[in-house]
C-alpha cells in the first residue's frame, strides 16, 4: 500500500478544488476531501500509476460531491446570501474582487467541471469523459459552450 501522507500532499488540493467547485462552500469542501481520502484509505487500493492515483482521486471528488448535494442535510439549506436583509444587516465586509475561480462556479456544473478538468488538471478529452462518466464528444461540446459562457461572464455578457 502506498504511503498515506505522501498520497495525500500529491492529490489533496485537487481534491479540494474539486469538492469546493461543485460544493460552494469552504466547510463542506473540506468534509467531502476528508471524505474521499478516508473511504480511500479504509479501501486499500492501490495505483499502478501516478495517473491512475490522479485518475481515481478526480472521481471519487466528483461522487462525493455530487452524494453530498443530493444529501437531505443539504436539501434543506440556506445560504447566508439569501436570508432576509433584516436578519443579515451585519456588518460584512464586501466580497473580494471576482477571480477565474469564482466565475468559474458560476457556470452550470456541465460546463464547469468539464473546464476544470481539462485546464486546471490538463486532462485530456478522453479522460474528462471517462472521468465524468460523458461522452467524448459531449465533453468537446460542452467545453465549446462552457469556453462561450465564460467568455461572456468574463466580458460581464449575459450567459443565459
Amino acid at each position: 500500500m502506498h504511503d498515506f501522507e505522501s498520497v495525500y500532499v500529491r492529490n489533496i488540493d485537487r481534491v479540494y478544488r474539486v469538492c469546493y467547485l461543485r460544493l460552494g462552500h469552504r466547510e463542506d469542501a473540506e468534509d467531502a476531501a476528508q471524505n474521499v481520502f478516508a473511504r480511500w484509505l479504509r479501501s486499500g487500493k492501490a495505483f499502478d500509476s501516478e495517473e491512475h492515483e490522479k485518475a481515481y482521486f478526480l472521481r471519487a471528488a466528483c461522487n462525493e460531491s455530487m452524494n453530498m448535494k443530493r444529501s437531505l442535510w443539504n436539501r434543506g439549506r440556506m445560504d447566508f446570501e439569501d436570508l432576509p436583509e433584516t436578519l443579515t444587516a451585519v456588518d460584512a465586509p464586501e466580497p473580494a474582487e471576482t477571480d477565474t475561480g469564482e466565475i468559474l462556479r458560476d457556470l452550470p456544473a456541465r460546463y464547469r467541471d468539464v473546464l476544470y478538468l481539462y485546464y486546471y488538471e490538463e486532462l485530456s478529452t478522453a479522460e474528462v469523459a471517462r472521468t465524468l462518466g460523458r461522452n467524448e464528444s459531449t465533453v468537446r461540446t460542452q467545453l465549446q459552450k462552457g469556453r462561450e459562457r465564460l467568455r461572456c461572464l468574463l466580458t460581464k455578457g449575459d450567459t443565459k
